[in-house]
Parts: C-alpha cells; structure tokens; sequence
C-alpha cells in the first residue's frame, strides 16, 4: 500500500501471526495476506476483495461477528482436541461459497413469492 495506511510499527501488524480486518479494507487484506499473514475478515459481502483475501472469512453484522468469536473462543477453551478438529476441518474458501450459496438460494426463494 502506498498510503499512510501501510505505517505499521513492529510490536504491532508487522510482528504478529494473524490479524483481524473488520469491515471493508480489500487493499489491507490483500497486503497483509502477501505478506504470508493470517487475515480473519469480517465483511457483510463474501464476494469483496476483502472476503477473498482473507483465510477466515466471516460474512456478518461486526458486533454479532465479535459475539460469535469470543462464545466460540470461549467453547472450545481447555480442550485442544476440539481446537485441533476445529483447525484440520475448517475451510475459508469453502465457508465462502456456503455463504453465497446461502445467499443465493435466499434470493430465488424470494424471487417465487
């Protein structure tokens, strides 16, 4: 990126691991990702350059997204194998298209009545 918006320090988004981008931020998602970071988006449309840069993409409202996470956190707390199961399962790319499935599906429902 070439704007302000690419300063980041190194106890920060440099350093870390994973990182969450809420909202609408393709370019950031993008970067980060390029730079072999975990992006964890949460972004209301799966199809943004937001959604497909991210290795978690979550398609919901922020506040109910952040809810979700910290009782999913909170779920699998003090059992590794659930974590791991969690991990070896899970598929961003698949939870993408689920969710446009979904959306899909919802529309030509509609489209009947």
């Amino acid at each position: 990126m070439t704007s302000d918006r690419a300063l980041c320090v190194r106890e920060g988004i440099y350093d870390s691991d994973v990182i969450l981008v809420p909202i609408e931020d393709g370019d950031r998602a993008e970067a980060l990702a390029a730079m072999g970071k975990t992006v964890i988006s949460i972004d209301l449309n799966p199809l943004s350059r937001t959604s497909k840069a991210a290795a978690v993409p979550i398609s919901d409202e922020i506040t109910r997204a952040l809810k979700n996470m910290i009782d999913f956190a909170e779920e699998m707390k003090g059992d590794p194998s659930a974590i791991d199961r969690a991990l070896e399962s899970y598929s961003g790319e698949r939870c993408r298209k689920e969710t446009v499935d979904y959306i899909c599906e919802s529309l030509m429902s509609e489209r009947g009545r």
